[in-house]
Protein backbone atom coordinates (compact mmCIF):
# COMPACT_ATOMS: atom_id res chain seq x y z
CA UNK A 1 0.00 0.00 0.00
CA UNK A 2 1.39 3.37 -1.04
CA UNK A 3 2.13 5.82 1.71
CA UNK A 4 -0.17 8.82 1.81
CA UNK A 5 1.31 12.14 0.69
CA UNK A 6 0.29 14.85 3.12
CA UNK A 7 1.19 18.55 3.06
CA UNK A 8 2.91 18.97 6.39
CA UNK A 9 4.26 22.54 6.07
CA UNK A 10 4.04 25.62 3.83
CA UNK A 11 6.67 28.34 4.18
CA UNK A 12 7.18 31.68 2.45
CA UNK A 13 10.19 32.34 0.24
CA UNK A 14 12.22 35.55 0.23
CA UNK A 15 10.63 36.33 -3.15
CA UNK A 16 7.25 37.91 -2.63
CA UNK A 17 4.34 35.68 -3.61
CA UNK A 18 6.38 32.46 -3.62
CA UNK A 19 6.03 29.51 -1.23
CA UNK A 20 7.71 26.20 -0.46
CA UNK A 21 5.53 23.14 0.06
CA UNK A 22 6.65 20.24 2.26
CA UNK A 23 5.13 16.79 1.90
CA UNK A 24 5.57 14.22 4.66
CA UNK A 25 8.00 16.63 6.37
CA UNK A 26 10.28 16.85 3.29
CA UNK A 27 10.58 19.70 0.81
CA UNK A 28 8.50 18.80 -2.25
CA UNK A 29 8.06 21.76 -4.60
CA UNK A 30 7.74 25.55 -4.82
CA UNK A 31 4.52 27.33 -5.81
CA UNK A 32 3.34 30.84 -6.56
CA UNK A 33 0.50 32.40 -4.64
CA UNK A 34 -1.91 32.16 -7.56
CA UNK A 35 -1.16 28.44 -8.06
CA UNK A 36 -1.60 27.76 -4.36
CA UNK A 37 -5.01 29.45 -4.46
CA UNK A 38 -5.98 27.71 -7.70
CA UNK A 39 -5.33 24.24 -6.24
CA UNK A 40 -6.45 25.20 -2.71
CA UNK A 41 -3.21 23.91 -1.22
CA UNK A 42 -3.26 23.89 2.59
CA UNK A 43 -1.61 22.12 5.49
CA UNK A 44 -2.78 18.53 6.03
CA UNK A 45 -4.04 18.35 2.45
CA UNK A 46 -3.65 14.94 0.83
CA UNK A 47 -1.98 14.88 -2.61
CA UNK A 48 -1.39 12.27 -5.30
CA UNK A 49 1.24 12.05 -8.04
CA UNK A 50 -1.01 13.51 -10.75
CA UNK A 51 -1.98 16.48 -8.62
CA UNK A 52 1.66 17.22 -7.81
CA UNK A 53 2.51 17.00 -11.51
CA UNK A 54 -0.38 19.36 -12.36
CA UNK A 55 0.74 21.79 -9.65
CA UNK A 56 4.30 21.83 -10.97
CA UNK A 57 3.11 22.40 -14.53
CA UNK A 58 0.88 25.23 -13.36
CA UNK A 59 3.75 26.77 -11.42
CA UNK A 60 6.05 26.60 -14.46
CA UNK A 61 3.37 28.42 -16.43
CA UNK A 62 2.88 30.94 -13.63
CA UNK A 63 6.59 31.75 -13.50
CA UNK A 64 6.76 32.23 -17.26
CA UNK A 65 3.59 34.29 -17.28
CA UNK A 66 4.79 36.60 -14.48
CA UNK A 67 8.17 36.92 -16.21
CA UNK A 68 6.38 38.00 -19.39
CA UNK A 69 4.14 40.45 -17.53
CA UNK A 70 7.18 42.02 -15.89
CA UNK A 71 8.84 42.32 -19.31
CA UNK A 72 5.67 43.99 -20.62
CA UNK A 73 5.49 46.41 -17.71
CA UNK A 74 8.27 48.60 -19.11
CA UNK A 75 6.82 49.14 -22.59
CA UNK A 76 4.68 47.58 -25.31
CA UNK A 77 6.07 44.38 -26.82
CA UNK A 78 5.32 42.22 -29.83
CA UNK A 79 4.50 38.52 -29.74
CA UNK A 80 7.93 37.76 -31.18
CA UNK A 81 9.68 39.82 -28.52
CA UNK A 82 7.80 37.98 -25.76
CA UNK A 83 8.49 34.61 -27.35
CA UNK A 84 12.21 35.37 -27.75
CA UNK A 85 12.42 36.55 -24.14
CA UNK A 86 10.72 33.44 -22.79
CA UNK A 87 12.98 31.16 -24.84
CA UNK A 88 15.80 32.29 -22.56
CA UNK A 89 13.85 30.80 -19.64
CA UNK A 90 12.54 27.59 -21.24
CA UNK A 91 12.71 25.49 -24.38
CA UNK A 92 9.09 24.41 -23.93
CA UNK A 93 7.41 26.13 -26.89
CA UNK A 94 3.99 24.84 -25.86
CA UNK A 95 4.17 26.71 -22.54
CA UNK A 96 5.47 29.83 -24.31
CA UNK A 97 2.50 29.69 -26.68
CA UNK A 98 0.15 29.28 -23.70
CA UNK A 99 1.60 32.38 -22.06
CA UNK A 100 1.24 34.38 -25.26
CA UNK A 101 -2.36 33.21 -25.71
CA UNK A 102 -3.17 34.18 -22.13
CA UNK A 103 -1.64 37.65 -22.55
CA UNK A 104 -3.63 38.16 -25.75
CA UNK A 105 -6.87 37.06 -24.04
CA UNK A 106 -6.31 39.72 -21.36
CA UNK A 107 -5.43 42.37 -24.01
CA UNK A 108 -1.96 42.72 -22.54
CA UNK A 109 -0.36 41.71 -25.83
CA UNK A 110 -1.42 42.78 -29.32
CA UNK A 111 0.72 43.14 -32.42
CA UNK A 112 -2.03 45.33 -33.89
CA UNK A 113 -1.92 47.74 -30.94
CA UNK A 114 1.87 47.72 -31.01
CA UNK A 115 2.02 48.55 -34.72
CA UNK A 116 -0.55 51.32 -34.42
CA UNK A 117 1.22 52.87 -31.43
CA UNK A 118 4.58 52.67 -33.18
CA UNK A 119 3.25 54.28 -36.38
CA UNK A 120 1.60 57.14 -34.45
CA UNK A 121 4.81 57.75 -32.52
CA UNK A 122 7.00 57.82 -35.64
CA UNK A 123 4.52 60.07 -37.45
CA UNK A 124 4.57 62.56 -34.56
CA UNK A 125 8.36 62.53 -34.40
CA UNK A 126 8.36 63.42 -38.10
CA UNK A 127 11.67 61.72 -38.75
CA UNK A 128 11.08 58.46 -40.62
CA UNK A 129 9.09 57.41 -43.67
CA UNK A 130 6.82 54.39 -44.22
CA UNK A 131 9.53 52.06 -45.55
CA UNK A 132 11.56 52.47 -42.38
CA UNK A 133 8.47 51.80 -40.27
CA UNK A 134 7.70 48.70 -42.30
CA UNK A 135 11.24 47.33 -41.96
CA UNK A 136 11.42 47.93 -38.21
CA UNK A 137 8.04 46.36 -37.49
CA UNK A 138 8.82 43.45 -39.78
CA UNK A 139 11.98 42.73 -37.77
CA UNK A 140 9.81 42.58 -34.65
CA UNK A 141 7.79 39.77 -36.21
CA UNK A 142 4.61 41.67 -37.04
CA UNK A 143 2.64 40.38 -40.03
CA UNK A 144 2.79 42.38 -43.26
CA UNK A 145 -0.94 43.10 -43.40
CA UNK A 146 -0.97 44.38 -39.81
CA UNK A 147 1.88 46.75 -40.64
CA UNK A 148 0.23 47.97 -43.84
CA UNK A 149 -3.08 48.59 -42.06
CA UNK A 150 -1.36 50.58 -39.30
CA UNK A 151 0.52 52.75 -41.80
CA UNK A 152 -2.55 53.32 -43.97
CA UNK A 153 -4.72 54.21 -40.98
CA UNK A 154 -2.32 56.37 -39.00
CA UNK A 155 0.25 57.83 -41.41
CA UNK A 156 -1.59 59.62 -44.20
CA UNK A 157 -0.07 60.83 -47.46
CA UNK A 158 -0.33 64.40 -46.15
CA UNK A 159 1.56 63.43 -42.98
CA UNK A 160 4.27 61.70 -45.01
CA UNK A 161 4.61 64.67 -47.35
CA UNK A 162 4.77 67.17 -44.47
CA UNK A 163 7.41 65.17 -42.59
CA UNK A 164 9.52 64.64 -45.71
CA UNK A 165 9.40 68.37 -46.46
CA UNK A 166 10.46 69.23 -42.93
CA UNK A 167 13.33 66.75 -43.04
CA UNK A 168 14.45 67.99 -46.47
CA UNK A 169 14.66 71.55 -45.16
CA UNK A 170 16.70 70.46 -42.13
CA UNK A 171 19.11 68.50 -44.33
CA UNK A 172 19.48 71.45 -46.72
CA UNK A 173 20.25 73.86 -43.88
CA UNK A 174 22.69 71.44 -42.27
CA UNK A 175 24.76 71.14 -45.46
CA UNK A 176 25.32 74.78 -46.37
CA UNK A 177 29.03 74.19 -46.83
CA UNK A 178 28.28 72.08 -49.92
CA UNK A 179 27.31 73.27 -53.40
CA UNK A 180 23.67 73.15 -54.48
CA UNK A 181 23.89 69.82 -56.36
CA UNK A 182 25.54 68.14 -53.40
CA UNK A 183 22.90 69.45 -51.00
CA UNK A 184 20.13 68.05 -53.21
CA UNK A 185 22.00 64.74 -53.44
CA UNK A 186 22.28 64.61 -49.65
CA UNK A 187 18.57 65.32 -49.29
CA UNK A 188 17.71 62.44 -51.61
CA UNK A 189 20.14 60.00 -50.01
CA UNK A 190 19.18 60.85 -46.43
CA UNK A 191 15.44 60.75 -47.05
CA UNK A 192 15.76 57.37 -48.77
CA UNK A 193 17.71 56.09 -45.75
CA UNK A 194 14.93 57.39 -43.52
CA UNK A 195 12.39 55.32 -45.42
CA UNK A 196 10.71 57.80 -47.75
CA UNK A 197 9.63 56.74 -51.23
CA UNK A 198 11.52 58.16 -54.21
CA UNK A 199 8.36 59.75 -55.65
CA UNK A 200 7.72 61.66 -52.43
CA UNK A 201 11.34 62.81 -52.28
CA UNK A 202 11.27 64.17 -55.82
CA UNK A 203 7.94 65.87 -55.21
CA UNK A 204 9.23 67.54 -52.04
CA UNK A 205 12.34 68.81 -53.81
CA UNK A 206 10.33 70.11 -56.77
CA UNK A 207 7.96 71.99 -54.46
CA UNK A 208 10.68 73.40 -52.23
CA UNK A 209 12.14 76.90 -52.42
CA UNK A 210 15.71 75.60 -52.56
CA UNK A 211 17.59 77.84 -54.96
CA UNK A 212 21.10 77.85 -56.30
CA UNK A 213 22.93 80.89 -54.91
CA UNK A 214 25.43 81.64 -57.66
CA UNK A 215 27.52 83.96 -55.52
CA UNK A 216 27.76 81.31 -52.80
CA UNK A 217 28.55 78.62 -55.38
CA UNK A 218 31.44 80.69 -56.74
CA UNK A 219 32.82 81.29 -53.26
CA UNK A 220 32.62 77.58 -52.48
CA UNK A 221 34.26 76.42 -55.70
CA UNK A 222 37.01 78.96 -55.42
CA UNK A 223 37.81 77.83 -51.90
CA UNK A 224 37.53 74.07 -52.60
CA UNK A 225 38.96 74.29 -56.11
CA UNK A 226 42.08 76.16 -55.00
CA UNK A 227 42.65 73.62 -52.22
CA UNK A 228 42.23 70.69 -54.65
CA UNK A 229 44.33 72.27 -57.42
CA UNK A 230 47.18 72.82 -54.96
CA UNK A 231 46.82 69.23 -53.74
CA UNK A 232 47.64 67.95 -57.25
CA UNK A 233 50.55 70.33 -57.94
CA UNK A 234 53.02 67.44 -58.25
CA UNK A 235 51.29 66.33 -61.48
CA UNK A 236 51.74 67.80 -64.92
CA UNK A 237 49.38 70.65 -65.76
CA UNK A 238 46.90 68.68 -67.90
CA UNK A 239 46.69 65.79 -65.46
CA UNK A 240 46.40 68.26 -62.61
CA UNK A 241 43.44 69.90 -64.33
CA UNK A 242 41.77 66.53 -65.03
CA UNK A 243 42.14 65.32 -61.43
CA UNK A 244 40.88 68.66 -60.10
CA UNK A 245 37.80 68.49 -62.34
CA UNK A 246 37.04 64.93 -61.20
CA UNK A 247 37.39 65.89 -57.54
CA UNK A 248 35.11 68.92 -57.96
CA UNK A 249 32.49 66.82 -59.77
CA UNK A 250 32.49 64.37 -56.83
CA UNK A 251 31.89 67.30 -54.51
CA UNK A 252 28.78 68.23 -56.44
CA UNK A 253 29.84 71.31 -58.37
CA UNK A 254 28.24 71.91 -61.75
CA UNK A 255 30.23 71.46 -64.99
CA UNK A 256 29.76 75.13 -65.87
CA UNK A 257 31.13 76.32 -62.51
CA UNK A 258 34.03 73.87 -62.74
CA UNK A 259 34.97 74.98 -66.27
CA UNK A 260 34.72 78.62 -65.23
CA UNK A 261 37.02 77.99 -62.27
CA UNK A 262 39.53 76.05 -64.40
CA UNK A 263 39.59 78.87 -66.98
CA UNK A 264 40.31 81.34 -64.22
CA UNK A 265 43.15 79.11 -63.05
CA UNK A 266 44.51 78.93 -66.59
CA UNK A 267 44.40 82.70 -66.91
CA UNK A 268 46.29 83.08 -63.66
CA UNK A 269 48.85 80.47 -64.70
CA UNK A 270 49.60 82.15 -67.99
CA UNK A 271 49.36 85.81 -67.00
Amino acid sequence: MDKKMIVTKITTQKRKGRFNVYVNNSYAFPVSEDVMLKFHIYKDMELDEKMISDIKDADDFSKLYNYAVNFLSYQLRTEKEISDKLKVETDNQEKIDMVIDRLKELNLLSDKNYAESYVRSIKNEGNKGPKSIYQNLNKKGIENQVIEDAINNFYTEDDIHANASQQAYKIYQKNQRYPYNKKIEKIKTTLMQKGYEFDIINQVIEESDFERNQSNEQDLIEKEGTKIFNKYRKFGYNERVMKSKQALIRKGFSFDDINLFINEIKNKEFD
